[in-house]
């Protein structure tokens, strides 16, 4: 069975501590990133291309709660539009 991170989605491992998604343990629900981003509050960047979140957000379930948080001159309607309970959060700063 594949397990994903409950906290971004990426799909949990435990062969690779330098890729993502690692944890030491797969009966953990988070990965070692969004488990010391929870935790701790270090933020480790990631690079994903588009290919790859868009695989993300095609494996999040239609009736799932999505918190979009995006730049008021950047909504993406497409991504509202696919989900059924949508929280939109709007930022703009100058």
């Amino acid at each position: 069975m594949i397990k994903k991170c409950i906290g971004c989605g990426i799909t949990l491992q435990n062969t690779n501590r330098n890729n993502l998604g690692y944890t030491e343990d797969l009966n953990n629900s988070l990965c070692e990133r969004c488990f010391k981003l929870k935790n701790y509050g270090e933020y480790q960047s990631v690079n994903l291309n588009n290919k790859e979140y868009q695989e993300i957000i095609a494996s999040i379930l239609k009736e799932s709660l999505i918190v979009y948080i995006t730049s008021l001159l950047n909504i993406d309607l497409e991504i509202v539009n696919k989900f059924q309970n949508v929280l939109v959060v709007l930022t703009k700063k100058d």
